[in-house]
């Protein structure tokens, strides 16, 4: 699945370059907050949470078998496994320990920022150790766009948006 998101990426990336639009483009790239250390039996224990996924359909009629069976090989989309602590936390690297705790590998992600025509010379390469929510990603490509967030659709009022531009850190050298 990764190889596939891999393969997506790369063809986005190369057609805009192609259209001479990569330098122009904001591009945001984030990962997963962490590994979970969940652990399931060999046998998946079917009929508790998270086993009561087994025996899913796939869409070609394949079902889901849930657990670490050491004969399987695990990320097909036949399987469901888990990979335990060790590898929980070596997920996570550089961040301590993994979700469910909240030491940075429980709630860091880290996140990547590519707009070479749209920062300041001085931001390229840095790294920026600010606290920032999923909800400030919206709030920023509204400013960077230029555009105001709307108030209401035809069919009533919506919510206000949440969160706080960070497209200042563009044109700052706040880094550390």
């Amino acid at each position: 699945q990764i190889d596939i998101m891999d393969d997506g990426i790369g063809r986005i990336l190369q057609t805009l370059e192609e259209n001479n639009l990569l330098d122009d483009t904001l591009i945001l790239f984030l990962s997963d907050n962490g590994g979970c250390a969940e652990f399931l039996k060999e046998d998946g224990d079917e009929g508790t949470f998270p086993e009561c996924y087994g025996d899913l359909p796939c869409g070609d009629g394949t079902r889901t078998k849930v657990g670490n069976d050491p004969s399987r090989i695990p990320g097909g989309r036949d399987t469901f496994m888990s990979y335990d602590l060790p590898w929980a936390n070596a997920s996570n690297t550089p961040f301590r320990l993994f979700k469910s705790w909240v030491h940075e590998g429980g709630i860091a992600t880290p996140f990547i920022l590519h707009w070479p025509n749209g920062t300041s010379q001085h931001t390229v390469g840095t790294i920026h150790h600010q606290p920032w929510i999923m909800l400030d990603i919206a709030a920023t490509i509204y400013d960077v766009c230029g555009v105001p967030y709307p108030t209401s659709t035809p069919n009533g009022p919506i919510s206000p948006l949440e969160g706080r531009s960070f497209a200042s850190v563009c044109h700052e050298n706040d880094s550390q």
